[in-house]
């Protein structure tokens, strides 16, 4: 019974080995662009989707004016400098460039939830919000609503 089973392991792993290596898996960029432009209709969002980035740290912090500064601007340099006082933060999320939903939103940035959602998913704008211990940054990047054409940067990162 050992052995059967122990047979049957390096037959599967043998018939996948084989089927890989005789598969093209790989697709040309070109392809899935033009495949993309060519069917742009089956890419309508079912829900909205959020470019943000978000930041929030103790009212205290030294360095408070130099945080806001850099993370409106956002040039290399401010990212590198916020990068480097990541660690004071409470919460950190600047990678504007991903694509998130509502849901995915709520569960990283403690200052949005369903019940304020109208107020800082509504517009591309920057938001600064105060509470006894900590200042809070927000700023929503880009809003794509439902139906419209879903960025082709959003599937390129599933290959």
């Amino acid at each position: 019974m050992v052995d059967d089973y122990k047979s049957n392991l390096f037959t599967t792993a043998y018939k996948e080995s084989v089927i890989k290596s005789i598969i093209d898996t790989i697709i040309d960029p070109n392809a899935i662009i033009t495949f993309y432009d060519n069917n742009k209709s089956n890419f309508k969002l079912k829900e909205p989707l959020y470019r943000i980035k978000y930041l929030s740290f103790p009212l205290d912090n030294v360095d408070g004016r130099q945080i806001i500064k850099s993370f409106k601007r956002s040039e290399e340099k401010d990212i590198n400098f916020l990068d480097s006082l990541s660690f004071q933060f409470s919460n950190y999320f600047m990678a504007d460039s991903i694509w998130m939903k509502k849901r995915e939103i709520y569960d990283k940035v403690n200052l949005i939830n369903a019940d304020n959602k109208e107020i800082y998913l509504k517009k591309t704008k920057y938001y600064e919000v105060k509470d006894t211990l900590e200042l809070y940054l927000f700023q929503l990047v880009e809003r794509l609503d439902r139906n419209e054409i879903a960025p082709l940067s959003l599937y390129r990162k599933y290959h």
